[in-house]
């Protein structure tokens, strides 16, 4: 996992071992206040996009525990506040995360989504970019030209190959 301009990560990478038989867990700890939960909203929307925002809790409004929480905020909103706080002031209007796996067969998978902010740092939601490369030679994934469902396309491809979104708050 790579954050740029994530939160409070100018720039932190995370690397965690493969699974093994009996050892399939990861456990992330750390004090209050030093971004556990800033990494888990990066993965989810990382993975997800819009579509992951319901997963995140800080976006929704609580209702005594009903699963159907509503969204308190919108996902332009709730990506304003995820800017590194001194990225517009050294000149830098996107963050990002990275997301690096290894298939079955041990080839990887990777994963960008790129933010971008106005000079404001308001988010501007046409610009955003998902990238996906696979193998060693780093071919570039994407939907057939003809595809007029880009976002569908991706969303489809994520699922089969990672988790459905809807499936992803019970890992």
């Amino acid at each position: 996992v790579d954050l740029r301009d994530w939160r409070s990560y100018q720039h932190a990478r995370f690397e965690f071992p493969a699974p093994e038989d009996g050892r399939n867990v990861i456990l992330v700890r750390g004090p209050n206040e030093h971004g556990k939960t800033s990494f888990f909203e990066a993965i989810t929307l990382g993975l997800f996009g819009r579509d992951g925002l319901s997963l995140v809790p800080r976006a929704r409004i609580g209702t005594d525990g009903d699963p159907a929480d509503r969204l308190a905020i919108s996902y332009s909103q709730f990506l304003a506040g995820t800017l590194h706080r001194r990225a517009i002031a050294q000149g830098r209007q996107s963050c990002s995360v990275t997301l690096e796996f290894d298939d079955s067969d041990g080839e990887p998978i990777t994963l960008t989504r790129r933010w971008h902010f106005s000079a404001n740092g308001q988010h501007k939601p046409y610009d955003d970019e998902l990238l996906i490369f696979e193998g060693r030679a780093r071919r570039p994934v994407a939907p057939p030209a003809a595809n007029t469902d880009r976002a569908g396309w991706y969303r489809d491809f994520i699922a089969q190959t990672f988790v459905r979104a809807s499936l992803a708050e019970f890992l």
